[in-house]
């Protein structure tokens, strides 16, 4: 009897040679290329990140996002951001945490041109400077906390393990949890990337492979294994990651968010988890938008698939 398998059978529909649809931007830019993967979010929730970037930034910006929600076209167009349609929702879809990553294959054969890749999480990162400013040698790995060893990541540890196993799990314990949500390279590099942590969020259980963590466990496989040439970058560089960072030791200088040195990173991921910074970003970034961003609405579909992978992981799966 032949195996069946929703993951892979979505994948097969990832790999084929097809461009997203997208509304591309009027005028020229810059060899390097921005790219994310943001649906669900309005006009206020896009904005600290797109008005910071196009500060700084004057190559491709390509987001995936729901343009029927209201203001969202207009704004990226003011903005000068290409517009990429999400993937169709007519049959089984992994995680958006996965979905993104087959997203990003098909955006990024709309510029088989680009130099540098930035992938980007949209909701939680603000820029600083110049993102793509220094060269960039390899891929780019960024640590999700600091330095934090996966051992000490509840979370991390846990979704290795549910992926792969505990004993792959506990032999890469003692290196740092590095965060799929930055990554840089060189356009060939992501493309492949990309690849290679689709296929890995596939073992062992295809059946619910692209579930959630299945990103981030595939990412530090793929990175500490050797399964793609890249390095991992200290924090509070290229980019600082503060989720964990003490209140005490980043700080609001008025304008931007200074690291524990007093240096200023080009990328800042993860700074809502600090109230205080997340109010003064919104102040700076979007202060024409309401206080309050606009709650993503609950999604009954997702929210029965999700409860039905939950069941299919308890189960035993054919091959």
């Amino acid at each position: 009897m032949q195996a069946r398998s929703a993951y892979l059978n979505w994948l097969g529909g990832q790999l084929e040679t097809r461009e997203a649809r997208r509304t591309p931007a009027p005028g020229r830019f810059g060899p390097d290329l921005v790219i994310g993967y943001a649906t669900g979010y309005g006009a206020a929730e896009l904005a600290p990140f797109v008005r910071s970037l196009r500060t700084w930034f004057d190559g491709r910006v390509a987001l995936y996002v729901d343009a029927w929600r209201p203001g969202v076209a207009a704004f990226l167009d003011l903005h000068r951001i290409d517009r990429l349609e999400p993937p169709e929702q007519r049959s089984w879809q992994p995680h958006v945490a996965v979905q993104r990553f087959g997203a990003y294959l098909s955006g990024l054969r709309c510029y088989p041109d680009a130099r540098h890749v930035l992938m980007s999480d949209v909701r939680d990162v603000v820029f600083q400077g110049p993102p793509l400013a220094e060269p960039v040698a390899e891929l780019e790995f960024f640590p999700e906390h600091g330095g934090d060893r996966l051992a000490a990541d509840y979370k991390n540890l846990r979704w290795l393990k549910r992926l792969f196993s505990e004993k792959i799990a506990r032999q890469l314990g003692d290196r740092p949890c590095l965060c799929a949500g930055t990554i840089i390279g060189h356009r060939a590099q992501i493309e492949r990337l990309c690849r290679i942590l689709l296929f890995l969020s596939a073992i062992p259980r295809s059946g619910v492979g692209g579930a959630f963590g299945a990103d981030q466990a595939s990412f530090n496989l793929a990175a500490y294994l050797g399964l793609c040439d890249g390095a991992v970058q200290p924090n509070f560089g290229r980019v600082a990651t503060v989720q964990r960072t003490p209140v005490g030791e980043i700080g609001w200088d008025g304008e931007q968010v200074r690291n524990p040195d007093g240096s200023v990173s080009p990328i800042l991921h993860k700074y809502d988890r600090h109230p205080h910074v997340a109010a003064a970003v919104m102040a700076r970034w979007a202060p024409d938008f309401p206080g309050d961003p606009p709650a993503r609405r609950i999604d009954l579909h997702r929210f029965v698939e999700h409860a039905s992978q939950g069941v299919a992981k308890r189960l035993p799966e054919f091959r």
